[in-house]
């Protein structure tokens, strides 16, 4: 391999791989490895193969690669790996996988160009996409779940979530808060959910629908009907369910 001597041209190493540097081989330039135990190949600027440390970067200054790896079992992968002086090998910003899945691990910047808005440094970085379940939490004296479902979908900081529990509770005692999977951005707005369907709740002295809103981390039930102000909601002796869906900015 080649090591802080001045060593430019083809080396072919008896270890098992060969390696071309172009250019400067003490201060710059880059090279071309191939690895032929491991069915590897490396485009490196400003990085060399060392002996001692397996990889080191020529000096200070930022260093890229493209390593391509084919592997006869499931680890085939092309990945783009970019350093900008400060954290030692470049590590990988976009790597393409066996299965065909991307992976970018901080985000992808969409033009700036905006007709209408004033977007953030970080309003134009998609850098969230996720699926999942969680177990939404309801605040009631004596509460047990016989359903208790959460599922999600995150885009940036955009969630859309669903929401169906049945439940029973301490007769008489206020239906407070229900847990969300993801803190809120909202301070002094508030945005509310839709309620699909609430079965067996009490509403209160002329409470006709069930509401919320969203605090920080939760959803805060509310009542309400004709000519009433914000009522609150209180459980039955009965199973209760409540369904509904949403969505809301997250931090």
């Amino acid at each position: 391999p080649f090591n802080t001597t001045n060593n430019t041209g083809l080396n072919v190493d008896t270890g098992g791989h060969s390696s071309i540097m172009i250019g400067d081989g003490i201060n710059d330039g880059g090279m071309i490895q191939s690895s032929d135990s491991s069915q590897r190949i490396i485009i490196g600027a400003n990085v060399y193969d060392d002996p001692s440390t397996s990889w080191s970067r020529w000096n200070a200054d930022g260093a890229a690669l493209i390593d391509i790896y084919g592997d006869s079992g499931n680890n085939a992968f092309i990945s783009l790996n970019v350093d900008d002086g400060t954290s030692g090998f470049p590590a990988a910003r976009l790597t393409v996988a066996q299965n065909g899945v991307v992976s970018i691990p901080n985000g992808i910047i969409f033009n700036n160009n905006t007709t209408g808005g004033t977007p953030t440094a970080t309003g134009v970085t998609l850098n969230d996409y996720e699926e999942g379940t969680w177990t939404p939490v309801l605040i009631l004296a004596g509460v047990s779940y016989t359903k208790q479902e959460g599922k999600y979908t995150r885009i940036g900081n955009v969630v859309h979530y669903w929401i169906d529990i049945n439940f029973t509770g301490t007769n008489g005692s206020q239906i407070f808060n229900l847990s969300l999977p993801f803190t809120t951005s909202f301070s002094g707005f508030f945005g509310s959910p839709a309620i699909g369907n609430a079965y067996n709740v009490n509403l209160g002295t002329g409470g006709t629908m069930l509401g919320g809103y969203y605090t920080v981390n939760n959803i805060r039930f509310h009542s309400s009907g004709n000519n009433t102000g914000q009522l609150s909601p209180f459980a039955t002796s009965g199973n209760m369910t409540i369904r509904m869906e949403g969505i809301y900015q997250a931090l």
